[in-house]
């Protein structure tokens, strides 16, 4: 795609949009949030323990199979709300909760982040938002003094392709594109994943969530973006890492840093049936040295995913 089809593509899309500022939260789940813990080895006291590998597979994955009770660590948070779940293998828990203590729960030194539960409609953006990372303003389509910024853009052969999208809405009405990253091209580039793992609660609305650990090759890289679509049963997932050096590449260490990122799978409100996942074009290094990698995978849900109406 050349540099001219790019532009009229971006102002297309831009001419097709209408900002609302009541339709960012619309299709959040109510007090309904997703809390990652940092990791015990991070910790002098872990909140979550440590799996016990002899009990697992012996209880329910939304309980702890080291024994730890739900009312003990909604107690060690001081939580005025409740823990629904406990899940070990990811170090995280799903807490009813209001706002604000969810807001107060995202500054605890012990939190990963927080992050909200949502219903999937067809315009829903991709990523649920999250306290510890960006602002909101960093997830959805935002619009302020006549500049339009969107953060994620798909197009038929890529989820994600450009991404940072700014435009600026001339006196004459017509929309100027000032800048935007595309997907291939620095600072933009492809994670190194090492593997993936499904993991699904038992809990019901039923949770899907994606392991994903690899790693930054040197110190100038840094986590980015992760874009999210639902194209009839399968979910295609792509993740980007920014390389922001503004200097020699002799000025990024070389040291090899691991990360783990979970991603939740968009499954709340969707039909009985069986989903395929894909996490596309990521470098995996094997006996012949790196290679673009696809990992893919299947899940179902056996029943439609979704409260009944009037239900709490």
């Amino acid at each position: 795609m050349n540099s001219r089809s790019i532009f009229f593509t971006l102002i297309s899309l831009a001419t097709a949009i209408s900002i609302s500022t009541t339709s960012v939260y619309a299709d959040f789940i109510e007090n309904s949030y997703i809390v990652t813990f940092k990791k015990p080895t991070e910790m002098e006291d872990p909140l979550i323990y440590p799996p016990d590998k002899t009990n697992q597979g012996q209880v329910p994955f939304g309980e702890h199979s080291s024994g730890q009770s739900k009312e003990q660590l909604a107690a060690q948070l001081e939580l005025d709300g409740q823990v629904l779940s406990i899940y070990d293998t990811i170090n995280a828990a799903h807490i009813q909760m209001t706002p604000d203590e969810a807001h107060r729960l995202s500054l605890d030194k012990r939190v990963l982040r927080v992050e909200q539960d949502r219903v999937v409609t067809p315009n829903s953006p991709a990523i649920n938002p999250s306290f510890e990372e960006s602002s909101i303003a960093n997830k959805y389509p935002t619009y302020q003094d006549g500049t339009l910024i969107i953060p994620l853009v798909n197009t038929s052969e890529q989820s994600g392709a450009f991404q940072d999208v700014t435009l600026q809405l001339t006196e004459q009405g017509e929309w100027r594109l000032l800048d935007f990253k595309m997907s291939g091209t620095p600072p933009l580039e492809n994670p190194h994943v090492e593997t993936v793992e499904l993991i699904i609660t038992e809990s019901f609305p039923v949770q899907v969530f994606l392991k994903v650990n690899g790693m930054f090759i040197d110190g100038c890289t840094t986590m980015g973006k992760v874009s999210q679509r639902l194209i009839e049963n399968r979910f295609e997932i792509t993740m980007f890492v920014e390389n922001h050096v503004k200097q020699p590449e002799n000025a990024c260490t070389t040291e090899v840093i691991k990360f783990e990122k979970i991603i939740p799978l968009s499954v709340y409100g969707q039909s009985a049936g069986t989903y395929e996942y894909t996490l596309g074009d990521v470098i995996s290094f094997g006996i012949d040295g790196p290679y673009i990698n696809t990992f893919t995978g299947t899940f179902e849900l056996a029943q439609d995913n979704i409260l009944p109406p009037g239900t709490n």
